[in-house]
């Protein structure tokens, strides 16, 4: 019989980090080898813990800037919800405008990926009423809504 392997994990905490945290965290873990990670759905904001800081989504994103592929550049562009207010921080409730405002003049590559969860179910459609065709058209960059899973959004990053 081999000998078996141990595994170790991480797992951010629910509170009191920011999203620039998290991400040092895995990575640092990554360095580690430390071989899975683990994160909240929701992370809260420590003052008030009825306010969410960063969605599931966020953590994904910051993870998926670690994996290095060929020819592959990735940018995480935070979004501020302005539309229903700056303390709102999921991606549920993100607009097309807010997204359409905050990301025009940068440099966006191929594509923009948005979390599946900020449109609503029957149309396609964001909380404004603009479609990611509209947000696409103003950008002038495609815009792909994804689900909220790693593997989803890795596929979607390598054009899948």
């Amino acid at each position: 019989m081999s000998p078996r392997r141990l595994r170790f994990g991480i797992k951010v905490a629910q509170m009191g980090g920011s999203f620039a945290e998290i991400r040092d965290a895995w990575l640092e873990a990554d360095r580690l080898g430390f071989d899975t990670g683990w994160a909240h759905d929701h992370l809260l904001n420590q003052n008030d813990h009825t306010k969410s800081e960063d969605e599931g989504w966020t953590i994904l994103t910051a993870l998926l800037g670690r994996v290095r592929i060929e020819g592959l550049t990735l940018t995480v562009a935070p979004i501020v919800n302005d539309w229903f207010g700056r303390d709102i921080g999921v991606a549920g409730l993100l607009t097309g405008e807010d997204i359409q405002a905050q990301l025009a003049g940068r440099a966006l590559g191929d594509e923009v990926l948005v979390p599946a969860v900020a449109v609503r179910d029957a149309g396609d459609v964001f909380l404004d009423d603009l479609t990611p065709v509209d947000v696409a058209a103003a950008l002038g960059v495609a815009v792909r809504t994804v689900e909220p899973s790693a593997s989803a959004l890795l596929a979607a990053a390598l054009g899948r």
